[in-house]
C-alpha cells in the first residue's frame, strides 16, 4: 500500500501500526497491521460498529518471535480504548497455526464460513486455490479475550455431540507439492463446516492435534 494512502486511512481514525526491532528502532519496519471501521447488524437490528482487520504480518526472517501477538495485542488495547466492542478478520481455515493463534492464542471466535470469499487471487501464497475464508469474531473486552491475553486459554477437547474436522499438518506446502491434495482438502473441510455451522453447531475452537472442535446446539 502506497503511504498515502495509509496516511489517508490513520487520519480518518481507521487503524495502522507498525513493528520495529528494540536494536533498530529508526530502520525499517519488520511487522506491520492495517484495520478500518466496518459496520454489522447488532441486536433489534442496530447496525453497530466494529473494526475489520485487513493485515497483520511480520517479515519472513522476523516471524515466530511474538511480533503478530504484540500487534494484535495492540489493535486489541487501540479499539477498548476508542470504544469499539469487536474486531473481525478473515483467515484461512485450512492454516492450522492461524487457528490456534486466531482461537487460543487471541481469544477469538468463528461467526461464519464464506467459500471463495475472495475469488481468484494471484498471489505466491494464494494463487491456485479457492480463497474460503473464516470470519474471526473477537469481544476484545470480554472474560475469554480477557483470559486468552493472560495466556490461560488452552485447546479444547472434543466432548459428546461434538464434531471433529482435521486440518492438513501444512497447506502451504501441500498447495506448492500437490495442488489436487490441497483442493480435496479444502472441499473436504469446506463440506463438514458449512454443514455443521449449516446445523447450529459453532466452532468451539482446536484441540491439542489443530483440529477444528465443533459443539453441538444447545
Amino acid at each position: 500500500m502506497e503511504m498515502n494512502l495509509l496516511r489517508a486511512l490513520e487520519h480518518s481514525e481507521c487503524y495502522v501500526s507498525a513493528a520495529f526491532a528494540v536494536e533498530d528502532p529508526d530502520g525499517d519496519a519488520v511487522g506491520a497491521a492495517l484495520a478500518f471501521l466496518g459496520r454489522h447488524e447488532g441486536e433489534g437490528g442496530i447496525r453497530e460498529l466494529h473494526l475489520h482487520s485487513h493485515m497483520a504480518a511480520a517479515l519472513p526472517l522476523w516471524r515466530d518471535r511474538h511480533i503478530g501477538t504484540a500487534l494484535k495485542l495492540h489493535q486489541r488495547a487501540w479499539a477498548i480504548r476508542h470504544g469499539i466492542a469487536v474486531i473481525a478478520w478473515t483467515f484461512d481455515p485450512l492454516v492450522r497455526r492461524n487457528a490456534r493463534f486466531n482461537l487460543v492464542k487471541l481469544g477469538a471466535e468463528v461467526s461464519e464460513y464464506l467459500p471463495d470469499f475472495y475469488g481468484e487471487m494471484t498471489d505466491a501464497i494464494n494463487a491456485g486455490d479457492r480463497t474460503d475464508r473464516l470470519m474471526a469474531w473477537w469481544v476484545v473486552d470480554s472474560e475469554r479475550a480477557r483470559v486468552a491475553a493472560r495466556g490461560g486459554l488452552t485447546p479444547i477437547a472434543a466432548t459428546d455431540g461434538a464434531r471433529v474436522v482435521p486440518l492438513p499438518d501444512d497447506i502451504v506446502a501441500i498447495r506448492a507439492a500437490d495442488p489436487e491434495e490441497a483442493l480435496r482438502w479444502r472441499l473436504d473441510v469446506r463440506a463438514a463446516m458449512v454443514e455443521a455451522l449449516s446445523e447450529g453447531y459453532t466452532v468451539g475452537g482446536v484441540d491439542s492435534d489443530g483440529s477444528y472442535v465443533l459443539l453441538p446446539p444447545g
